[in-house]
């Protein structure tokens, strides 16, 4: 067993290695740039985070953009999760006739919908294979991946991030204002090819999610007691298969691509100037309407503490989730959530071996649901295979001693440590590290972009924060079978 004394030390040595460089077999993309990183906002109210950096030989670019529910329809749960896997098939601007094509393509998915209440009807089958033999004339999927490969712009690809997706591309700095325009062009002008098929997709997968999840149940009652108009609360119920329009399918587009709700990463060797100038004079206008409303609704605060029971779990568990004040750090957020409840070597894993329940499992989701700038819950979640009592008192008592002591250094060192590998992990190329960054910077709008990963956290930081968290008021869940 490894001294104590020596705890601390060893993973201090290893973030400043991860962080002065790459480890061995590994790229150097995550070091810090030679420039310091530009936020930039163009005329349109886009918002760019621009990451020059010499030793990256091209710039990779990714947008980031909500599909967590907050903008679909409630009859259309997960299409804005669809749009976004066929927005890479092309544009009215690709389009052999965009008229015609347009027509045809609100045509085809009426009539879908009149087949599916009624597939035995003949005539029906008949006019929606018609439709979608002219769709396909109409709109050659093909040509805009054949413009991206002349800017050039290299593997245009959608990646899901669960709540969030990103749109990446690699390109280089002469390329810049062929690419922004095919960018610009991809926002104002998508035409939303086989969105039927990706509608499906989408459908389906959210059943299997939903369906699949033990503690789903449990979950909803929390939103239901904290924030019943959440998103989070409506893709957790029973989904129900519906049909879809094309007017249905660019209107939720339109929202979800809104200037104002997505972020663009450009990372690479660039020169700052000549490309905010690009930018700048690309994005200078959109058609798209401004956003309706914003589908993400505050929490509920909380007077005192809340409890409910849910019945029929197949295992027993109880949930305990605290509101997140504002202006949390996400990093000291997650390393505290680790330190309070991930896993048995956390402050709620040993109490809960201390107190007889070594079988039980704990976890912790921050910020849950996903959102921007943390606004969600502080949840934690314990699962047993036989029913234990008093495992409320027991979370609420750890909570308490949390608040009120700096935990052990060599526990955050170690939790430093899993977090940079983790970061490491996810960040193995210039490219995905764009990604990443695209991803933190919309859902953290207001914390500092680094693309060395998480900083180090000291145990103060996780004491002032959880004392924020456990001053308030906790909302208890429990599950039994």
């Amino acid at each position: 067993m490894v001294p104590r004394r020596r705890d601390r030390r060893l993973p201090a040595v290893v973030l400043a290695v991860l962080m002065a460089g790459a480890l061995p077999g590994q790229t150097a993309s995550a070091t810090p740039s030679a420039q310091p990183a530009v936020a930039l906002t163009t005329p349109d109210g886009s918002r760019f985070v621009l990451l020059p950096d010499p030793s990256v030989p091209q710039v990779h670019w990714s947008i980031a953009s909500f599909h967590d529910g907050g903008d679909d329809p409630d009859d259309a749960l997960g299409l804005a999760r669809a749009t976004l896997q066929v927005s890479f098939l092309g544009t009215w601007a690709s389009s052999v006739d965009p008229v015609r094509e347009r027509t045809a393509l609100a045509d085809l998915y009426r009539e879908w919908a009149g087949f599916l209440s009624d597939p035995r009807d003949a005539k029906k089958a008949i006019r929606v294979r018609e439709l979608t033999t002219l769709t396909e004339q109409l709109g050659d999927v093909m040509q805009f991946p054949r413009r991206w490969a002349a800017a050039p712009a290299f593997q245009p690809e959608i990646v899901e991030h669960g709540p969030i997706g990103t749109a990446t591309l690699t390109t280089i700095a002469p390329a810049l204002g062929d690419v922004a325009r095919l960018v610009l062009e991809r926002r104002e002008q998508q035409a939303l090819r086989r969105i039927g098929l990706a509608w499906f997709d989408s459908f389906q997968r959210r059943a299997t999610a939903t369906m699949s999840d033990p503690l789903r149940q449990v979950r909803a009652e929390l939103l239901a007691l904290t924030s019943p108009e959440h998103p989070a609360a409506r893709l957790l119920e029973p989904p129900v298969a519906t049909t879809i329009t094309h007017e249905k399918a660019l209107a939720v587009w339109a929202t979800t691509q809104h200037p104002s709700r997505t972020v663009h990463v450009l990372h690479g060797d660039f020169d700052v100037t000549t490309a905010s100038a690009t930018l700048r004079a690309v994005f200078a206008a959109t058609a798209l309407p401004p956003p309706a409303r914003d589908g993400r609704p505050p929490f509920r605060a909380l007077n005192g503490n809340r409890r409910s029971t849910v019945p029929g779990l197949p295992m027993p568990c109880i949930a305990v989730g605290w509101l997140l004040p504002p202006g949390c750090d996400p990093d000291v957020l997650a390393t505290a959530a680790a330190v309070f409840g991930g896993g048995k070597d956390s402050a709620v894993g040993k109490a809960l071996a201390k107190a007889g329940h070594a079988d039980a499992t704990v976890a912790v989701d921050v910020p849950w649901p996903a959102t921007v700038d943390g606004r969600g819950l502080f949840l934690l979640t314990i699962t047993s295979p036989a029913p234990a009592k008093g495992l409320d008192d027991l979370v609420l008592g750890a909570a308490r001693a949390a608040a009120s002591a700096v935990p052990d250094e060599a526990r955050v060192g170690a939790i430093d440590l899993e977090r940079q590998l983790q970061w490491r992990a996810r960040t193995p190329d210039a490219r995905r590290l764009a990604t990443e960054l695209a991803v933190r910077a919309l859902a953290w709008p207001n914390s500092p972009v680094r693309n060395y990963g998480p900083p180090p956290v000291t145990g103060k930081q996780i004491q002032e924060l959880l004392g924020r968290v456990f001053a308030g008021h906790a909302v208890v869940v429990e599950g039994r079978p």
